[in-house]
């Protein structure tokens, strides 16, 4: 009578280390190129990221990966000053999407930033515009689109906030 256990289930979310910055930055850039491809856009900053540039945001930063038998899958981080928490990077290996990995991820960074910045009010985040599954799972998250628009390296983006 064996039960199958969902991915989900054998996902371990840790906090990242100096070490698993190069995994980071692979599994951020194979997520990044879905999200290039069907925005038909390479210019995306997640894409096209230094390991210097994730190692200065690494200093300042949570960062957390999700970890399946010891490979990370997936990764978010999130930078809090004032009362509102950024949290950006929410990548999942794009053969691992759907399977609730990066909802728990999103989860994981809001109660550690929480726990971390006690006088948070806000968590905010940006994705494209036309990236209707990010969003789904962020407004099921609890987060509504602002008015906030703008183009970065000719990709539309929105914000969306969660208010504590």
């Amino acid at each position: 009578n064996c039960v199958m256990k969902t991915v989900t289930e054998n996902i371990c979310i840790e906090s990242a280390t100096e070490a698993d910055l190069e995994n980071i930055l692979e599994v951020q850039k194979s997520a990044f190129i879905k999200e290039a491809e069907r925005h038909h856009n390479y210019e995306i900053p997640g894409l096209n990221q230094s390991l210097e540039e994730l190692a200065n945001e690494f200093n300042n930063s949570l960062v957390l990966t999700a970890k399946l038998d010891g490979t990370i899958v997936g990764s978010v981080r999130s930078s809090c000053k004032n009362g509102i928490c950024t949290i950006s990077k929410l990548v999942v290996r794009p053969e691992f999407h759907k399977r609730g990995i990066g909802r728990k991820l999103l989860c994981d960074i809001e109660a550690k930033s929480i726990k971390v910045f006690p006088d948070l009010n806000k968590f905010i985040l940006f994705t494209a515009k036309n990236s209707f599954d990010n969003i789904g799972l962020y407004e099921s998250a609890g987060y509504d689109k602002t008015d906030l628009e703008f183009v970065a390296n000719n990709m539309p983006l929105i914000s969306l906030e969660k208010r504590l």
